[in-house]
């Protein structure tokens, strides 16, 4: 009836670039923080700030669903 043909060429296409474009970037995020030691002290609570504070939004956005 309808030809979706081309649907699956896409979502293989999408998943690939979102795999590969995830790969690169925890690659430079590895590479930033081991071998250029571009993690300093700040940069390190910033991220572990901006962590805890996703993780409390999606609680509250959890909780304010029900």
């Amino acid at each position: 009836m309808h030809s979706f043909d081309v649907v699956y060429f896409s979502v293989y296409l999408a998943a690939f670039l979102v795999i590969s474009s995830m790969s690169f970037w925890f690659r430079d995020v590895i590479v930033e923080s081991t071998y250029l030691g571009d993690h300093t002290l700040a940069v390190q609570k910033g991220l572990n700030m901006g962590v805890m504070l996703f993780i409390l939004s999606e609680a509250l956005f959890f909780m304010a669903i029900f």
